[in-house]
C-alpha cells in the first residue's frame, strides 16, 4: 500500500497509529479525515495540532454542517426532517453560529455555503473539506468557496461564536466503528511527500457526506 489514511479518531488512538507505523516501519498515514467545521471545533483542541506536528494532512467532513450552516433558522428541509445524524451531533444552540456566516455572506454578496468552507480552509492545516451535495447547483458553490479570503476581523467574529461551554472534544459521538479500532493493527510507511499531495490543492473534494 502506497499511501494510508484515517477517518474520525480520537487523537490518542490516531497518536498510537502514528507510533505503531514509525516502530514497525509501516506506511505513515498521509491524511485525517475528521469532523471539523464552525459548530463542530473539537478538533482544534489535539487532532489538529497533531496533524500540524506529524506532517498529516486534514480532510475534513461536513464541513457546511449537514447544511445547518446554510439555512436559516425554522427552515423546513427533507434532509433536517429525516436525517437522525443532525440530532446526534448538534442541536438548536448551534443556529447561534449559523447566524454570523449568513451576516459575513451578507455583508460579502457571497452564500453561506462558500462562507464556511472558507473558514475550515483558513486553518493551516486543511488541505481539502469533503463537502456533500444534493442538488446539481451545489458542486460549482462548493468549489467557489477556495477563492474566498476571510479577513481577520470576519475569521475572528465566526470563531468566538464558538462558547466554551461545549462538551470536550469527540464527547457527542459513541466512538469510531470496529473497522476503525482495527486500524491500530494495520501496517504500512512514511512516505517521502507531503500530505498535499493527497489532494493536489485546496479544491473541495465532492462526495454525498
Amino acid at each position: 500500500m502506497r499511501r494510508s489514511s484515517v477517518k474520525q479518531s480520537y487523537a490518542w488512538q490516531f497518536t498510537k497509529a502514528l507510533y505503531l507505523a514509525d516502530l514497525n516501519g509501516w506506511t505513515w498515514f498521509v491524511s485525517m479525515q475528521d469532523h471539523y467545521n464552525l459548530i463542530h471545533r473539537q478538533a482544534e483542541r489535539e487532532m489538529l495540532p497533531l496533524c500540524a506536528d506529524q506532517g498529516t494532512g486534514v480532510v475534513p467532513w461536513s464541513p457546511l454542517a449537514r447544511g445547518r450552516l446554510t439555512r436559516v433558522r425554522d427552515t423546513a428541509t427533507a434532509r433536517a426532517a429525516t436525517d437522525p445524524g443532525g440530532t446526534i451531533l448538534y442541536r438548536d444552540g448551534d443556529q447561534a453560529v449559523a447566524e454570523r456566516v449568513h451576516e459575513i455572506a451578507g455583508k460579502r454578496g457571497l452564500s453561506p455555503a462558500q462562507v464556511a468552507p472558507a473558514r475550515v480552509m483558513r486553518h493551516p492545516v486543511v488541505t481539502s473539506p469533503v463537502v456533500g451535495v444534493t442538488k446539481p447547483a451545489q458542486p460549482a458553490e462548493a468549489l467557489a468557496a477556495v477563492d474566498v479570503e476571510l479577513d481577520e476581523d470576519e475569521a475572528a467574529h465566526l470563531k468566538e461564536s464558538f462558547y466554551t461551554s461545549r462538551p470536550g472534544a469527540n464527547s457527542r459521538w459513541s466512538g469510531p466503528p470496529p473497522g476503525l479500532r482495527r486500524v491500530l493493527g494495520l501496517g504500512l510507511h512514511r512516505p517521502a511527500v507531503g500530505p498535499a499531495v493527497l489532494a493536489g490543492g485546496r479544491a473541495p473534494a465532492v462526495g454525498a457526506v
